[in-house]
């Protein structure tokens, strides 16, 4: 149909009260015929899971007959007492209809997802000593839905001396044969994410397979939610962040009945400035192609100089152009992480020559005329400095100073000691500014000095 239900947290206590946060909400939206737009049903918050000193958390939504949802998550009692799992019904009104709690004396215990094959649901857990300890097991378990209550049938837990489960979740295929998948992360360091593990179970919770799939990387994100497709087929998504380069990419796997990889591709997003993609969702078509979902992580920055080797911009958007490097040695870049504009002659230190690093306007093209920051490290080096009767040391332009064309000019004025700021319209020259904005130390070109600027 057109409902499209939507479950989530929301924190509506002040700051005072921040350990009572979250609330659950739970939101019906009905989608126009079109399909191209969605006007709100209703919104409803539910809270007190645990009494009035808590906090509610849902992590599993989906629809259990024409008249009723299904939510899971976990609560606590905003105490040192471990996290409660719960499982709940809600009619099509957004009222409860019934609920339940899973609650151990003293371990901690959070739903991850359900499923639902005819009345049961299948529900997997985390499953922990406490609520901080870093050995995390998987819990598997059912639950019948009668006319009054929902009975839990059985909790199995699954444990392995290695690696804690992290994200688990859950589906079902056409034999009611259940998949569990899950991050695995090493307990020897309690950081190391380099695969993810796959159980295959009967509806009496007991194994049929189950494999670990170490990836060609890490560190490692199960996606919380798993998918079977019209063949029959597992499928998976992880996010893998590059442990040393924090390249992000998205890995989806196709796993056979049998547990057997039938496909695994590597997406690396690296167009329009995205620099990959953290998967949150996975689904498929009925011709079994897969779908992720998730944020993007968008570069904002347009270049960056480190200096590692050269001048190139690490960011890949421009070519800076360079005066100066050239046989004067007025700018000098040699690899040490460090750009050094002497604006002279190496050879000949009487002779003055320019020297400064330059993005074109044909490159730049309207950024300039948005919001932007720049931002630099300078180190003052007195020893190999010389002012060649210059009164004024200019830090960065834009624009020609003489054209009636507006611009802008950072620079220190050595006689005074301010660092000075002028800024001109598009009718006025940059030399025609007066009354620059200036700084209110007097120090600022100090020698032998890292100065950090900035120029929002």
């Amino acid at each position: 149909g057109n409902d499209v239900w939507v479950a989530g947290i929301n924190k509506p206590n002040s700051t005072l009260l921040d350990t009572y946060n979250p609330d659950i909400i739970l939101v019906k939206y009905v989608q126009a015929d079109n399909g191209l737009s969605a006007t709100l049903n209703f919104q409803k918050s539910y809270s007190g899971i645990s009494g009035s000193s808590r906090n509610d958390n849902v992590t599993a939504l989906t629809k259990y007959s024409d008249t009723r949802f299904v939510i899971g998550g976990y609560t606590n009692t905003n105490s040192a007492n471990p996290y409660d799992a719960f499982i709940a019904l809600i009619d099509t009104s957004g009222n409860f209809a019934l609920k339940r709690k899973l609650a151990s004396t003293n371990d901690s215990e959070k739903i991850t997802d359900i499923v639902v094959d005819g009345t049961s649901l299948y529900f997997t857990m985390e499953t922990a000593d406490t609520i901080s300890s870093n050995n995390i097991n998987a819990s598997f378990g059912k639950a019948v839905v009668g006319a009054t209550a929902i009975t839990v049938s059985w909790i199995k837990e699954y444990s392995q001396t290695g690696y804690s489960f992290l994200n688990t979740s859950l589906a079902v295929d056409e034999f009611s044969e259940l998949y569990i998948t899950s991050t695995l992360r090493a307990k020897s360091d309690n950081t190391t994410r380099d695969s993810i593990w796959v159980g295959k179970v009967d509806t009496d919770g007991d194994f049929l397979w189950n494999y670990r799939y170490v990836a060609p990387g890490r560190d490692v994100n199960c996606v919380g939610k798993s998918v079977i497709d019209i063949f029959g087929d597992l499928n998976v998504a992880f996010n893998r962040t590059n442990n040393t380069t924090g390249l992000k990419t998205v890995d989806t796997i196709k796993i056979g009945y049998d547990g057997k990889i039938k496909n695994h591709t590597t997406n690396e997003f690296n167009k329009n400035r995205i620099e990959g993609i953290t998967a949150n969702s996975i689904a498929v078509d009925k011709s079994g192609d897969v779908y992720v979902f998730g944020q993007t992580q968008w570069n904002r920055n347009e270049f960056l100089l480190q200096f590692a080797t050269d001048a190139t911009d690490t960011i890949g958007n421009y070519t800076p152009t360079l005066v100066g490097n050239d046989s004067t040695e007025a700018l000098t870049i040699v690899g040490d992480g460090i750009g050094k504009i002497f604006a002279r002659d190496i050879a000949t230190p009487a002779n003055w020559e320019n020297a400064y690093i330059e993005f074109t306007s044909a490159q730049l093209g309207a950024k300039l005329g948005g919001d932007w920051t720049l931002e630099f490290m300078l180190y003052h080096d007195s020893a190999n400095s010389d002012t060649h009767s210059q009164t004024q040391q200019t830090l960065v332009s834009i624009g020609d100073a003489s054209d009636t064309t507006g611009g802008l000019w950072m620079y220190y004025d050595r006689v005074s000691g301010y660092l000075e700021l002028a800024v001109t319209n598009n009718t006025t020259a940059v030399n025609s500014a007066s009354s620059p904005a200036r700084s209110t130390l007097t120090t600022m070109f100090a020698d032998d000095t890292c100065q950090s600027n900035e120029l929002p």
